[in-house]
């Protein structure tokens, strides 16, 4: 008896923590266009095309614990939810977008582990969560949200999982490829689907990135110490049901 309600206050401490984390890391309330910008926009021409650079700066989040890490069940079920508190479309699609990036880096880890079927396996659910952030940002668009720097930012972000999904393909043995090329065409699809929504555009990848490239992105996300541990795919439409962040 003394055991179980030990075991009952350590799981109520958990949530309690989890509960915590969630609304401290809210993200903020995004304002519609037509309330914060309709002056600004009114002043500024509309370009027929903008061309994104290729962004050897943009930085992915540190992705935390690794999904094989024996407590990444909480960090699972603290992003569930913050996705389900989130209600805006434009602040869903951030976020979204911010799973997608953590997802991506924790796939270069995972790779670097030699943990390649777990890899490629997050490597997938990156890409779920980079094409769940595009159909959120189009709901918001039609809702009258001003989505421009999110495109800008969307694009940019798609060139650096270019470039770190090329690094997870050189890490993880042949059986284990197919499932990060398919990550990286899925990727490939929502960036054209993203330029044909914003009217953006984005420079060409130059190649296969060289050893020095794939080091700049390591930079970038930070050094990946944690543990990790397996997991597995489930998603729904609205994102709120895939296991991992």
């Amino acid at each position: 008896m003394k055991r179980f309600l030990f075991s009952v206050l350590v799981f109520l401490f958990g949530v309690l923590v989890v509960l915590v984390s969630v609304w401290r890391s809210r993200p903020p309330a995004v304002t519609h266009a037509a309330e914060t910008n309709s002056a600004t926009q009114e002043a500024i021409p509309v370009m027929q095309e903008v061309v994104v650079q290729e962004d050897r700066d943009y930085s992915l989040p540190y992705p935390g614990i690794l999904p094989d890490h024996p407590l990444y069940f909480l960090k699972m079920f603290r992003d569930r939810i913050r996705l389900w508190l989130t209600r805006d479309s434009l602040s869903r699609a951030i976020l979204m977008l911010q799973y997608a990036d953590k997802r991506v880096a924790s796939s270069l880890a995972l790779a670097e582990k030699g943990k390649a079927g777990l890899a490629g396996t997050t490597a997938t659910k990156a890409e779920i969560y980079f094409e769940q952030a595009l159909d959120e940002a189009q709901r918001a668009s039609e809702g009258g949200s001003d989505t421009g720097s999110f495109y800008e930012t969307y694009l940019r972000s798609s060139k650096k999982h270019e470039d770190v999904l090329l690094g997870v393909l050189s890490r993880v043995p042949d059986e284990a490829n197919t499932a990060v090329q398919q990550a990286m065409e899925q990727s490939k699809r929502a960036q054209q689907r993203s330029m044909e929504i914003s009217g953006l555009s984005v420079d060409e990848p130059e190649g296969v990135i060289e050893d020095e490239e794939v080091e700049d992105v390591e930079d970038d996300r930070g050094s990946f110490e944690s543990e990790a541990t397996g997991e597995s795919v489930e998603t729904d439409n609205n994102g709120q049901d895939l296991d991992d962040e």
